[in-house]
């Protein structure tokens, strides 16, 4: 998936962008909210996120000219991104058109949990001819494995992904219990657990995946949080397969 990153500050736009690539996701950069403009004109964002104070046109100002954009581009989602706390800057950020509020100075956690609540179960590169790095595509984030296995006797790492294959799939089935039966509750600890056992394997997209249930669980969205959890199945199958895949080579 790739996202527009909308903002004049240096050291914001490498903070995001860092937490961004690292999540799987293409980003494009854009400094001013004319370039953003331009931006979301010329190509199809899954997600923009948008400062509010930019030079040459601001981020509501933007954000109100994208929605006058046709088809696709108009409705894409945004988020604005501010360190303003004044009361009612979200409401003028929701009357400009844009779709939620991030408060600065932005956080994995924050950022991602805000990200999860709009976007799909997880970030699939557009296309390898457009740039994606072919690393993106693998469920097993490699540098998050090898710092796993380095910490290990060799001998027990067919243990440890034995207990990772059982942990993942019971929480998976009870997810989609929970899921099934709009039990918030249970879907909030089972998906907490899940992308807590996800990371430590660096199983980048089921961890995507079931932080988003968790967001969506925390914001009230049992529609999203469905959504995400039928992909958890799926993505705990391919995750066990990567793993398996690492313990045979």
């Amino acid at each position: 998936m790739r996202i527009l990153l909308a903002d004049d500050n240096d050291t914001n736009r490498l903070l995001a962008r860092t937490i961004l690539v690292d999540e799987g996701f293409l980003v494009d950069e854009a400094l001013t909210g004319a370039t953003a403009l331009d931006a979301a004109a010329r190509m199809a964002y899954d997600l923009i996120l948008m400062d509010v104070s930019m030079p040459e046109m601001d981020g509501l100002t933007a954000t109100r000219a994208i929605r006058k954009l046709p088809g696709r581009a108009g409705s894409v989602p945004i988020l604005a991104m501010t360190a303003h706390a004044m009361p009612g800057d979200r409401e003028r950020c929701l009357a400009a058109g844009m779709d939620d509020h991030i408060a600065k100075p932005v956080n994995r956690t924050g950022l991602m949990s805000q990200i999860g609540r709009w976007l799909a179960a997880r970030p699939k590169p557009v296309n390898s001819g457009e740039g994606a790095d072919s690393a993106a595509l693998d469920p097993i984030d490699e540098d998050t494995f090898r710092r796993l296995t380095g910490d290990l006797d060799g001998g027990l790492l067919p243990d440890l992904i034995g207990s990772f294959i059982a942990e993942a799939r019971a929480r998976s089935m009870k997810i989609g219990r929970a899921a099934a039966e709009t039990n918030l509750a249970a879907l909030d600890n089972e998906s907490q657990g899940l992308a807590d056992l996800a990371e430590t394997f660096g199983a980048r997209h089921l961890r995507h995946c079931a932080s988003g249930i968790t967001a969506a669980v925390r914001v009230g969205d049992a529609d999203t949080a469905r959504t995400l959890a039928a992909s958890v199945n799926n993505l705990t199958d391919e995750a066990v397969e990567a793993l398996m895949t690492r313990l045979s080579g």
